[in-house]
Order: structure tokens, then C-alpha cells, then sequence
């Protein structure tokens, strides 16, 4: 079998001294598919963000192999900065070839780029904020929650987008 692609071992994160994860443990393999389920308040998010190395835990070790990466998308994404949504949605991308990308997945995901983000729905600026995520890591397939075209419901809206790819493997395209 081959190594997991991420590893958390004894996990620990306090906030204001009140445990929020005590020894939480993760190790996640290529074509994983993992949902993390619990009350609001109990850690889901900042777990994702030590896993995706945006926090540091007060304790445990994360181990991600090389040349593996992790997307994360907050669940309240922050557009305000840039004009437009083809704008945002481009801002991470480095090659300039690639940067059609963004624009194709922001139409798969119903949106124009030309669209100002000062009047975007809460849902719409999680379709441009995932178009984003995927724009940077194209060729690579996602790991984590899948969109099938429906809108989700409201308890759904707090779902954090998590990926982890490994660079040059190629992604099927998908319609989402």
C-alpha cells in the first residue's frame, strides 16, 4: 500500500484554554474521500485548517508528502478586494496560460467573470471562491465535498471545500 498523502498524529488545539481537539488523528490516501460531521463550534474548520497548514496546532505533528498540495476555501469567502469575479478568480493563478482556466470554470459554475463581486449572493461567491481553488490546481482531482449542479441547502452553506492533490496527476474533466 502506498503512503498517505497527509498524516496528523495527536492533534491538540485549545482556543482561550478550552480544548477544542485532543489527540485527533487523520491520515488520508490518494482517492480518499473524507466528511467531517459534527455540532457547530467543535473544531471541523480549524482541523481542515491545520490539515491544509493555514494554523499551526498546539500539538501533534502534520506530515504532507512531496509534491502533494492542499486547496482550502473558507466557508465565507472575502471578494471585497478585487472588482470583479474574473479578477478574483485569477489573483493565485502564476502562468499566464492558465489563466483561462479561471474564467472557464467561473462559466461551468454559472458565473460571468465580468460580474462585480460588490453584488455577489452568498452562493455566488462560493461558486467564484471554488473556481479559484480549482483554477490553481486544474489538472489535479479534488478530494473532498463534490457539487453535482443542485444548490445545497442552508444547513450545507458552512461546508468548507478540501483538497488535496498530487501535482501532475491528471484530473478527468468533470461538469460540475
Amino acid at each position: 500500500m502506498a503512503p498517505p498523502w497527509l498524516t496528523l498524529q495527536s492533534i491538540s488545539l485549545s482556543f482561550g484554554g478550552a480544548p477544542l481537539l485532543c489527540n485527533v488523528e487523520l491520515s488520508v490516501f490518494e482517492r480518499d474521500r473524507i466528511c467531517l460531521v459534527g455540532r457547530n463550534g467543535c473544531g471541523k474548520s480549524s482541523f481542515l485548517k491545520i490539515a491544509a497548514g493555514l494554523i499551526e496546532p498546539d500539538g501533534g505533528e502534520r506530515f504532507l508528502q512531496p509534491g502533494v498540495t492542499i486547496s482550502y476555501l473558507e466557508q465565507e469567502p472575502t471578494l471585497q478586494a478585487y472588482d470583479t469575479v474574473g479578477d478574483y478568480a485569477r489573483a493565485e493563478i502564476v502562468l499566464p496560460e492558465d489563466l483561462h482556466k479561471a474564467d472557464t470554470l467561473l462559466f461551468e459554475l454559472g458565473l460571468d467573470p465580468e460580474m462585480s463581486t460588490k453584488t455577489l449572493s452568498g452562493g455566488e461567491a462560493r461558486r467564484a471562491a471554488l473556481s479559484q481553488a480549482a483554477a490553481v490546481h486544474q489538472r489535479q482531482h479534488p478530494c473532498g465535498p463534490t457539487v453535482n449542479g443542485q444548490r445545497a441547502p442552508a444547513q450545507s452553506s458552512a461546508v468548507n471545500l478540501f483538497r488535496i492533490v498530487k501535482r501532475g496527476t491528471p484530473a478527468p474533466v468533470r461538469k460540475v
